[in-house]
């Protein structure tokens, strides 16, 4: 089972999403942030990566929010979800 991660990133009341793009796998879908654990990475680890790369902000991990496995044709995912909060350039 693959280990994947979404980042529920909150500022003032918003919640930041991405669309993936076309041509992508399940492209066009809305999701959360976050990326594939790669081989000795820890959960951590893949959302300070994945978030720097996609979106090329720096975050801070502020609460566990949940896992869920789900079933797909192609495989299953485990998604570990965290609550996240931007950290301000100064």
């Amino acid at each position: 089972m693959k280990k994947v991660t979404a980042a529920i990133i909150e500022k003032n009341g918003r919640v930041l999403i991405a669309q993936r793009p076309q041509g992508d796998k399940l492209d066009l879908r809305w999701e959360f942030p976050g990326g594939k654990i790669e081989q000795g990475e820890t959960p951590e680890q893949c959302f300070l990566r994945e978030i720097k790369e996609e979106l090329n902000l720096d975050i801070k991990i502020t609460k566990h929010f949940m896992n869920s496995c789900y079933k797909y044709e192609t495989g299953e995912i485990e998604l570990i979800c965290y609550l996240v909060e931007t950290i301000e350039a100064n």
